[in-house]
C-alpha cells in the first residue's frame, strides 16, 4: 500500500509540474515553487515567512525547469517588487498574497 501512495503522489507530483510548464511563465512558476516551499517548509517571521531550507539557485532552477540565470534574474526583480529577499542563503516570502496573484 505504501508503494502504491508513492507511485500515485509521484504520478501527481509530475501532472502538476506538465501542467505549470504548458501554463507558466518562467517568474509564475518560481512563485509557485517559492509558495510550496513556503508552505512545506515555512516559519513565520515579522519580516515574512522564512523558507527554512538552504536552497540554492541551481536547485530552484532544477526544481522549475529552467537555467540558474532565469532564476537569479526572477529573483532579483522579486526582490525589487518587495516579494522576497534574503537572510543569508534563505528566502523570506515578504508578500505571499502578490506571490500568489504573479502564479494566477
Amino acid at each position: 500500500m505504501a508503494v502504491l501512495e508513492a507511485v500515485s503522489r509521484r504520478l501527481r507530483e509530475t501532472d502538476e509540474m506538465a501542467a505549470d510548464l504548458a501554463f507558466l511563465d518562467v517568474p509564475g512558476r518560481l512563485a509557485k515553487k517559492l509558495l510550496d516551499l513556503a508552505a512545506s517548509n515555512g516559519v513565520q517571521k515579522s519580516s515574512g515567512v522564512l523558507i527554512d531550507l538552504a536552497v540554492t539557485q541551481e536547485e530552484l532552477a532544477n526544481m522549475i525547469g529552467v537555467t540558474r540565470e532565469s532564476v537569479n534574474r526572477n529573483l532579483s526583480d522579486f526582490k525589487k517588487m518587495g516579494l522576497v529577499t534574503n537572510q543569508g542563503r534563505k528566502i523570506i516570502v515578504k508578500d505571499a498574497a502578490r506571490l500568489r496573484q504573479r502564479v494566477q
